[in-house]
């Protein structure tokens, strides 16, 4: 993503990697990701009347790594879900080569399974990923807490990797994407 800034003339650029779950809904291959996860949240996109400023650039490729590695420019409208603004999906625009696609585990899958076995896969690391137990949220049945183990200061001394952050998503025992981490202890 790269922003000019009207007064000064200056640029300022924001890129990343992510690996996002790619899904299957209705025949088409889906990517389901927090808007944080797409840079959607970087300071320099919110102008202001103090920092003005023009959007000059803003590209996303998918790709592919491994033994036939391949890579393209997406180019799709993302859409911001109305039940949850802060998840937001793209369609694949194209076919990608050697894509395995994840199901979405219905609604009452995760009240069925056991709650144990449900996985983070970060968003930030390609296959890295921890067991987490959860339980739905009695304030709103579309999300998910996860119960972090340990709390206070000796929540200083675990390791970040195995800890769920925004973006991060959740995925049953058999591989269905459950939902995708909002907050550090929720999941939509």
């Amino acid at each position: 993503i790269t922003k000019r800034d009207v007064r000064e003339g200056t640029v300022s650029r924001f890129k990343s990697t992510a690996y996002p779950p790619v899904v299957n809904v209705d025949g088409r291959s889906i990517i389901v990701a927090n808007y944080q996860t797409l840079g959607l949240n970087w300071w320099a996109l919110t102008a202001s009347y103090s920092q003005p400023g023009v959007i000059t650039d803003l590209q996303y490729t998918v790709g592919r790594r491994g033994d036939a590695p391949w890579s393209a420019p997406l180019a799709t409208t993302a859409c911001a879900l109305r039940a949850d603004p802060r998840v937001v999906s793209l369609e694949l625009d194209r076919a990608v080569p050697g894509l395995t696609t994840m199901e979405l585990a219905g609604p009452d899958a995760v009240l069925q399974i056991d709650q144990r076995k449900l996985n983070i896969f970060k968003s930030t690391a390609a296959g890295l990923s921890f067991e987490v137990d959860s339980s739905p949220d009695l304030a709103d049945p579309r999300y998910l807490v996860v119960r972090r183990p340990l709390r206070g200061v000796a929540a200083w001394f675990e390791n970040p990797a195995y800890r769920p952050e925004i973006g991060d998503y959740m995925v049953t025992a058999d591989g269905k994407l459950v939902g995708i981490m909002i907050s550090r202890d929720k999941c939509f």
